[in-house]
């Protein structure tokens, strides 16, 4: 289960909006519309994400939409 309250008004969750396959260790497989929970954003391009397991890793943050948004929503 994700840790943060939904009532954090700086707490967004986001969904997998594709699959994305981890290529080395340190990134984490997503599946289209799995919830995700960011953790780091070290930069534009990739992003830490925890899954619903409690799994973490880096994922390409162009896969990811923040949850009820009109992205997420294709």
């Amino acid at each position: 289960m994700i840790s943060k309250s939904i009532n954090d008004r700086n707490y967004f969750q986001y969904v997998a909006i594709f699959d994305y396959d981890a290529r080395t260790k340190d990134d984490l497989t997503i599946r289209k519309s799995d919830l995700l929970d960011i953790t780091t954003k070290k930069s534009s391009a990739w992003w830490k994400a925890k899954n619903e397991n409690g799994q973490e890793g880096w994922i390409p943050s162009n896969y990811v939409a923040k949850r009820d948004s009109l992205e997420s929503e294709s």
